[in-house]
């Protein structure tokens, strides 16, 4: 396996003429969480969907795993990445065990391993095996962001990708959540790439940040940075 899982090199992107992202460089640690902070507008979520390969960037390369994303074969790619978002997007009409199995099938796994896969996650976060026959409406929002957990972790993917996933949970159901996610860290470790706006999630959950400004990466380094961000924010820098 490559130094590093992911890697970006001199990424630029702009949207109608304006820049997003500027000539940023940055490379993910394997098997470590790390969180991308900035506050709205400064690239954050862009950043992710051009490692996903969902936004083919204007400049710079984008290496998984030490090659250069194919964009004509992104498909395969994007099986090696789970991805969660904030709104979950779970299928209303499947239940919660079709829902987690969901990608198993697409990738025609026997339905024995399958099943094996989804208990032993559903386990993991403390999801009763019950609600494998539930509906998402049936679910707290924190629930069907555990169920979003384990659909993105199926296939065990080496790189999870977390899209500020736990913004509209309220705090003690947010923290709960963090136990989980590094609950799964310790017993699967892989690359975490987290973005965030809360500067506690970070600290609880990060092994590096990268502060995100104006499209640029400001500072990079170990969660002890998080204080030079804290200062930036107070400041408003």
């Amino acid at each position: 396996m490559a130094s590093y899982p992911v890697e970006l090199l001199q990424i630029t992107h702009h949207y109608s003429g304006e820049p997003v992202l500027a000539d940023v460089s940055l490379a993910f640690e394997a098997n470590c969480v790390t969180v991308i902070l900035g506050k709205s507008g400064s690239g954050k979520s862009t950043l992710l969907q051009v490692i996903n390969g969902m936004i083919r960037p204007g400049t710079g390369t984008v290496k998984i795993f030490g090659e250069p994303i194919s964009y004509k074969d992104i498909h395969t790619m994007r099986l090696q990445m789970g991805y969660v978002v904030q709104q979950v997007g779970l299928f209303p009409h499947l239940t919660i065990y079709e829902n987690i199995a969901l990608l198993g099938k697409v990738v025609h796994r026997p339905t024995d391993v399958i099943r094996k896969r989804v208990v032993h996650l559903m386990d993991m976060v403390k999801l009763p095996q019950a609600y494998g026959d539930k509906y998402p409406y049936q679910l707290s929002g924190g629930e069907q962001q555990r169920a979003g957990l384990c659909r993105a972790m199926l296939l065990e993917p080496p790189v999870l990708l977390m899209d500020e996933p736990f913004a509209a949970l309220d705090y003690e159901t947010k923290h709960t959540i963090y136990d989980h996610l590094l609950a799964i860290q310790k017993h699967e470790p892989r690359t975490v790439i987290l973005v965030s706006h809360d500067l506690e999630e970070a600290q609880l959950l990060a092994d590096n940040v990268v502060w995100l400004q104006d499209g640029t990466a400001k500072m990079t380094g170990d969660a002890s940075v998080i204080r030079s961000i804290q200062e930036s924010y107070r400041s408003g820098k």
